[in-house]
């Protein structure tokens, strides 16, 4: 009678303990690796964190404002302190949301329409900008001067998925500047 395949008879020579043997080692040295491998995982994930953390703190307390907005819907999606300040925004409040809700203009009085902002020229058109002057007003009316540097923030396509804006404040510095050339207009009349 023909006997199944990978059946045994009873009076087949034993190798079923060496057999067994080696699967309980090569099991426990896959239990090990998976130990291990989990071990490297857990540790890769704690470094990430921290790295995100870092990064974090540093957008959050950098000296210059920090926005970067999304290219396919044109909403801001990220802003720093600093750039919720030279608005005159309170940080914790409501974020900017759309180009239409700035209020700008250039050094000639010109004003800024929303896709004329370097940040929306930015996710638009690929432009890079580097520290253009705009004259804004704040959310309380005050008036100011910001530098913006602005650059597209592109995929492994090329394809641009957001822009990001570096904000100074410059409004001081302009203040200055303006009584230094009034002055020596002065001194030039005298």
């Amino acid at each position: 009678m023909p006997q199944p395949k990978g059946y045994r008879s009873a009076q087949a020579p034993d190798a079923a303990p060496d057999e067994l043997d080696r699967l309980r080692g090569e099991l426990e040295r896959q239990r090990a690796n998976l130990e291990q491998a989990e071990h490297d995982r857990a540790l890769l994930t704690d470094e990430v964190q921290l790295e995100h953390a870092l990064l974090d703190a540093v957008v959050r307390q950098m000296p210059a404002g920090l926005a970067v907005v999304d290219a396919v819907t044109g909403l801001f999606i990220l802003r720093n302190e600093q750039a919720s300040r030279i608005w005159g925004r309170d940080p914790s409040g409501p974020p900017l949301e759309r180009f239409e809700e700035l209020r700008g203009r250039r050094a000639d009085g010109t004003a800024l329409a929303p896709d004329e902002w370097p940040l929306a020229r930015t996710i638009r058109q690929g432009e890079t900008v580097d520290g253009e002057e705009i004259w804004f007003t704040r959310l309380d009316g005050s008036e100011g001067v910001m530098e913006v540097s602005a650059t597209p923030v592109r995929d492994a396509d090329g394809r641009i998925t957001a822009g990001v804006a570096l904000l100074l404040d410059v409004t001081d510095r302009k203040r200055t500047e303006e009584r230094l050339q009034s002055a020596q207009a002065e001194r030039e009349v005298l």
